[in-house]
């Protein structure tokens, strides 16, 4: 059994429209799962999902709103313990690492399989590459065969890039080539079954290599069993009801491909697809069925699933249907002819932004006031996968359009930039368009052999190929003509047999055919796109040519110069590329929250004024050769607009939502019957006590010829306009609360009104202040407020910074570093009492954060701190000795590409102690001087420093000493000190010594100071201190160690004795494998008695003994001493008594 496409509809609600889904939902879907499992005996069954989980309203919403929480859809896919699941088109729409992390939180990873996506730089599969599962079946009468199940995962081996870009990430592989080499390794390793699950639709007997549905062609592979399908949104079972029917080795009696199941089922969970194989005991299957279970609307709700969808029910009800925008009842703002006209979606997108950057220009980035304000957008659905993926949106503007015209990833780009790099990105988007003559699909009956005309014989056309490596590469561009294009899917019988006077081709290469997320359309200029000549740039924004088909690039009808220069706004992913001779940077991005921010308070204020009508000032045409009809391929949903569109002439085929119509595009007018693109903005929307200033731009073909405003909302027809007043250099003045009307008139005639309206000029409050973009980087805080008022700037802990604003306005104060994401909140304050409002600032990141180095002094090697802020690398820079500290983990070729590299400076790297929180400690490997400055940045992994930390090295009491050993066999103490103090004292015993001469020790980086002093037995006190200006260090206590033996102890000595007796200490150096011993130390104890010497014998406890020949007399004289391997001790004499 197994469900596809279900993008993310748990219950049977179109969250979106607002309204039911009575045939659709997995909480149905479900419902039928466990009716066929009843079928059969329990644990006869296997369950899979093909892809396309995620994809709708509410998973974007999700996303959008909250990556932490785990979809629904995945929570309640988990529940129903499915076998083996795989990934769609449309979910790798969404990052690598939320796909990721959805498997991982709702329990669904070990299930993932995707056979033929690897990582882009390993090569390594990113999921499970298949999967064998063992299965013991049972009979009706009780009988057991243990089958091996060898499953597959495909999905379409070119992924999407609309809203996130995997090239350089994932590969795809050919899903026919690379079922071939899996079912092999499954078969290889013992699998009975395999069974293919395939994100793809049925497609055509002969697929082109990387089509995205190759269904019918996974059925030829020898040990494939069966073939699971979707990705169409259509259902398939050989059962006579599709035109798939007809292909060769379909059974339409048996609902058999070519000997195998192949099953394709519709979206949404509409039904399910289930497959019956009865197995031998021999591991053989001996019967097959095929069948689709749709849900109906009678078809009960598994209510554990429904429940999922319960949090985020009534958020989605509320969310998805809030108003607003009215549109006019004239109004459709429908994109199914994007590529051939204009259209009101791409038209609402530029204009918002153009409108930002009105705004962006003036309060943001004074440095582009005053340049045109350009803008280029493009279509996030546009028919890719499904005929039902196209704008069209009437009667309402609701939040869910807004999330449809605008996905949750979509940012907008500003760029300064020149007319040339202008014309260069509109090259690149006019890629789109297939060349006259080229991929010719029919010849015409009037034409036998149709001959391109020359631009077209340079005309690319797109193949795939590999490097010798083997590695699949990014589509390229060869020159052919003529050669049909690969994508079979669109190539129905109504094209490929269509008889007319003229050839047919399709208008758009067949890159674009599915995707046009490479494809801008601009505002801000005009411009037309030549088809008769050959692309400058391929898909891929590289250079194939020397063409220009992009001609009559004009701004209010006049030439664009390449010297000209405009703030170009782009709606765009982060990954998206751009053509490389546009060589400009962009100056800063919008973040994604605050482009859907803008644009919800966009449409918002654009309903305070009234109903809004269709968009479209027609700013663009594409001029097509006579000489051919083409095919326009768009959604079934286009069918009452067909006739409105003479150009549009027959169709010649329809499949699966999708309709092909035959249109002679060069009839198409491209006569000015359009007003002006008119675009206002209000550049003060906080409460104010000041006339409010809003931009205006106005741009059309033919010329603007006059530009007026009138206080108060006024129609076309009102005679009020002859008194209306000019818009003075692109901006008028509003002193009081009030719709505003603008009107542009074209050099035609044609006329456009816009209105706002301004509702925040309150005489009596003080303005809050404009603050500029303030970053964790920035010393200064910086912006505008009312003059000689008190200005305040609190931090999030409460503390409270101020000054006064200087009668300019314009305020500057050196606010301490703040951290990435925190708020400051900015306020004024006048003698009167008066408070304005607080204006919110949130610290943007342009960087680490500035790091926190603990203080240093004369005393201690160790630096200590805080980084303050994840995924940085600290360096620390020594500026006296020109040396660079830092850890050897990578950072150096950070720091090499990093703008406060110094190739002057030599590195030296060290072991940093750096914790989880961002503290850290380390040992420098030598003290440091007083008022030596010590600097610390951090750097990223994108290059960027942090703010530096500065500590000036402060003057303390020395550091404690350390002194070479003392032990009994010493006449010399050595103590070293790192810093070059004014003196050394040395206690040993009772005496002290103070040491003032001092030797600079290179070996060692250390000052030495010595004194000779007497020995001594072992265990005599000696210790140390140094003094400097700020007085004495801490004192090093040591005591002599026993390296020689101490003198020896002797038991009483007696006149009349014959013998003498005692104990010495056995020392050894640590040499002694056996340990310490006598013979190993070479311990000696000598006895010396009226000048005759003896030697002692000592047992293995060290006590000796020595006999004389004659005995002791009184008077006489003792000398008892001891010696081993490193020396003699000291002697001590006796007298006999």
């Amino acid at each position: 059994m197994f469900t596809t496409d279900l993008h993310g509809q748990v219950v049977d609600v179109d969250y979106s429209k607002g309204t039911l889904f009575p045939k659709g939902g997995l909480s149905k879907a479900a419902t039928l799962i466990n009716q066929a499992k009843s079928e059969v005996p329990d644990g006869n069954t296997l369950l899979f999902d093909l892809g396309d989980v995620m994809y709708d309203y509410t998973t974007d919403y999700i996303y959008e709103h909250d990556q932490s929480e785990t979809q629904p859809i995945y929570k309640a896919m988990a529940s129903l313990n499915y076998d083996a699941i795989i990934l769609g088109n449309h979910d790798y729409e969404y990052t690598l690492p939320y796909i990721q992390k959805q498997y991982e939180t709702s329990g669904l990873k070990d299930k993932v399989i995707a056979s033929n996506i690897t990582d882009a730089v390993t090569g390594k599969h990113v999921f499970n590459e298949n999967k064998i599962i063992e299965k013991t079946l049972k009979t009706k009468a009780g009988a057991s065969v243990t089958v091996k199940v060898g499953v597959i995962g495909e999905s379409i081996p070119i992924l999407s890039k609309k809203r996130c870009d995997y090239t350089g990430v994932l590969n795809g592989e050919d899903m026919v080539a690379n079922v071939k080499k899996e079912t092999k390794i499954l078969k290889d390793a013992g699998a009975d079954i395999v069974v293919v699950l395939a994100h793809s639709g049925v497609g055509s007997e002969q697929p082109a290599l990387m089509d995205e549905n190759v269904g019918y062609a996974l059925t030829q592979i020898d040990g494939v069993d069966a073939v699971l399908c979707g990705h169409k949104h259509s259902n398939f079972c050989a059962d006579g009801t599709t035109h798939y029917d007809t292909y060769p080795g379909v059974d339409t009696k048996t609902g058999l491909v070519n000997g195998k199941n192949l099953v394709m089922v519709a979206n949404s969970g509409q039904g399910i697809g289930v497959i019956d194989l009865g197995v031998s005991a021999g591991k053989r299957i001996v019967t097959r069925k095929s069948q689709i279970k749709k849900t109906q609307i009678n078809t009960g709700i598994n209510q554990t699933i429904a429940a999922y969808m319960d949090k985020w029910g009534a958020v989605f009800g509320a969310d998805s249907t809030e108003i607003l925008a009215e549109l006019k009842s004239s109004a459709r703002w429908q994109n199914y002819f994007g590529t051939v006209e204009d259209s009101s979606p791409i038209q609402l997108l530029n204009d918002m932004a153009i409108s930002y950057g009105l705004e962006y220009q003036n309060n943001d980035n004074t440095e582009c006031k005053g340049l045109p304000v350009v803008a280029a957008s493009r279509y996030s659905r546009y028919g890719a996968g499904s005929g039902l993926d196209y704008y069209d949106i009437k009667d309402n503007f609701t939040s869910a359009d807004l999330y449809q015209l605008m996905n949750y990833r979509i940012q907008l780009w500003r760029y300064k930039v020149t007319g040339a790099q202008l014309k260069e990105w509109l090259e690149w988007a006019a890629s789109a368009y297939e060349t006259a003559g080229s991929n010719v699909i029919t010849t015409g009956s009037a034409i036998s052999s149709p001959s391109p005309s020359p631009a077209a014989t340079a005309t690319p056309s797109a193949t795939s190929v590999a490097d010798p490596s083997g590695q699949p590469q990014d589509s390229v561009l060869t020159q052919s003509a003529n050669k049909g294009i690969s994508q079979t899917s669109d190539l129905l019988a109504g094209i490929i047999n269509y008889k007319g006077s003229k050839p047919l081709q399709y208008s758009l290469q067949e890159l674009y055919l599915t995707d046009l997320s490479r494809f801008y359309v601009m505002d801000g200029v005009e411009y037309t796109i030549d088809t008769k000549v050959a692309p400058r740039y391929n898909y891929d924004g590289k250079k194939v040519n020397d063409t220009r088909r992009v001609t009559n690039i004009t701004r209010n009808g006049l030439p664009v110069k390449d010297t000209d220069e405009f703030l170009l706004i782009v709606n765009r992913l982060d990954s998206t590329k751009v053509p490389e001779l546009f060589t400009t940077q962009a100056m800063t991005k919008l973040s994604a929250a605050d482009t859907r921010a803008y644009f919800k308070k966009y449409m918002q204020k654009q309903s305070e004024c009234g109903t809004l009508g269709n968009l479209e000032d027609n700013n663009w045409d594409v001029k097509y050769s006579g000489q051919y009809n083409y095919v326009l391929k768009t959604g079934s949903g286009a069918s009452d607009l067909i006739g409105q569109r003479s150009w549009i002439k027959e169709k010649l085929d329809s499949s699966e939502d999708f309709d092909y119509y035959r249109a002679e595009l060069s009839k198409k007018s491209t006569q000015d019957t359009s007003g002006p693109d008119l675009n206002l903005a209000a550049l003060n929307e906080i409460e104010t006590n000041h006339p409010v200033r809003v931009a205006v731009q106005a741009t059309d073909r033919s010329g603007i010829a006059s530009l007026t405003y009138l206080q108060g909302k006024y129609n076309d027809a009102s005679i009020a306009w002859n008194s209306a007043k000019a818009v003075e250099n692109g901006y008028i003045s509003c002193d009081k609360n009030s719709i505003y009307s603008v009107r542009a008139v074209d050099g035609n005639g044609n006329t456009t009104i816009r209105y706002i309206r301004i509702n925040n000029i309150n005489e009596g409050v003080l303005e809050a202040p404009k603050v500029d973009t303030y970053t964790n980087r920035k010393v200064y805080i910086t912006g505008t407020a009312e003059p000689v008022t008190t200005i305040y700037f609190e931090l999030e802990d409460s503390t409270v910074y101020k000054t006064t604003v200087p009668d300019s306005g314009a305020f500057k104060y050196a606010l301490p570093p703040q951290n990435a994401g925190k708020k400051v909140f900015v306020y004024v304050k006048d003698d009167e009492g008066r408070c304005s409002a607080r204006t919110v600032v949130t610290v943007k990141r342009t960087g680490p954060n500035k790091p926190v180095m603990d203080k240093m002094t004369t005393a201690v090697r160790t630096v200590s701190g805080e980084l303050n802020d994840k995924n940085v690398y600290p360096v620390f820079i020594l500026e006296s000795k020109k040396t660079v500290f830092m850890q050897d983990d990578g950072t150096e070729e950070l720091y090499k590409q990093s703008d406060i590299y110094n190739k002057d400076y030599k590195v030296e790297k060290l072991n940093m102690n750096i914790a989880g929180d961002g503290s850290y400690n380390f040992q420098l490997p030598y003290l440091l001087t007083a008022k030596t400055e010590f600097k610390m940045r951090t750097i990223d992994v994108a290059n960027r420093v942090s703010m530096g930390t500065k500590r000036v090295v402060k003057q303390t009491v020395p550091a404690k000493p350390t002194m070479q050993t003392v032990s009994n066999k010493s006449t010399m103490v050595k103590v070293f000190s790192e810093e070059k103090c004014k003196s050394a004292t040395i206690t040993v015993g009772k005496k002290t010594y103070t040491i003032k001469t001092k030797k600079y020790i290179s070996s060692k980086k250390m000052y030495r100071y010595q004194k000779k002093i007497k020995k001594t037995n072992s265990g005599v006190k000696v210790n140390a201190y140094v003094t400097n200006s700020k007085g004495n260090s801490p004192v090093l206590k040591t005591k002599k160690t026993e390296v020689v033996p101490d003198t020896p102890k002797t038991d009483k000595i007696k006149a009349g004795a014959k013998k003498i007796t005692g104990h010495v200490d056995v020392v050894g150096d640590g040499s002694e494998k056996d340990g310490v011993t006598v013979d190993n130390t070479r311990t000696k104890v000598f006895v010396i008695v009226n000048k005759k010497k003896y030697t002692a014998s000592i047992d293995f406890e060290g006590n000796y003994i020595v006999k004389l020949k004659s005995k002791l007399y009184s008077g006489n004289k003792v000398t008892v001493k001891a010696r081993n391997k490193k020396g003699m001790g000291i002697a001590k004499k006796y007298t006999v008594k």
